[in-house]
């Protein structure tokens, strides 16, 4: 790492351009979730907001507390490109991050609410819990939070979202065909003492009895 950093030292003295390609080099610095580069490239007059901040993103992705925090302090928007970065936060269950970009003002409930939806393929309750307080709607996607619990057999987390109004017959009583592949009978029979259907699709369900 910082013999990379010695040769970009060396290029920007003899006249690199850092915003060449559209800020591409201090994106890709973030890519890497190299601080001190993104640092040093910002002091030489790098746009952090350049590609409709996709710098922000990639620091999201790499589920860097650090770098998002210096990024915003930079300019970086936090709602950009539809509040990506607060769903990219959310895809690898990062609670203290989502908390601090909703902080900075994100939207939970962008992009259809694909917050909650991640977080719900997460398996986690904390984010679930989180995201509906700030309110994100259960039933978005057709139901589709309550169905990526059920494929996780997530008893606690299905019975949660159930409670804030999700439809366990949504898309045809996908939370039940999910259910039923993980052969937790806990849950299968939960969600048919809601309503699901049995002889919904196919027959599959019946398998896991």
């Amino acid at each position: 790492m910082r013999d990379n950093m010695r040769i970009i030292w060396y290029l920007v003295s003899k006249g690199a351009n850092v915003t060449a390609r559209d800020n591409q080099a201090v994106i890709e610095a973030t890519v890497r979730n190299n601080v001190e580069l993104v640092e040093y490239l910002v002091s030489k007059g790098a746009d952090i907001t350049a590609q409709d901040n996709q710098a922000l993103v990639e620091a999201s992705k790499c589920d860097s507390m650090e770098l998002v925090e210096y990024l915003v302090s930079q300019g970086a928007t936090v709602t950009a490109q539809n509040n990506q970065a607060v769903i990219e936060a959310t895809k690898r269950n990062n609670v203290e991050l989502v908390k601090y970009l909703v902080s900075k003002g994100a939207d939970t409930t962008a992009q259809d609410n694909q917050a909650l939806v991640e977080a719900s393929k997460c398996d986690s309750m904390e984010l679930v819990e989180y995201l509906v307080s700030q309110g994100a709607t259960v039933t978005a996607q057709n139901n589709q939070a309550v169905i990526e619990a059920s494929t996780y057999g997530n008893m606690y987390l299905v019975k949660y979202l159930v409670s804030q109004g999700a439809d366990i017959t949504a898309q045809d009583n996908q939370a039940f065909i999910k259910a039923a592949g993980t052969y937790n009978h806990e849950l299968l029979d939960y969600l048919l003492d809601q309503g699901a259907d049995i002889h919904a699709q196919s027959d599959f369900c019946l398998d896991a009895e």
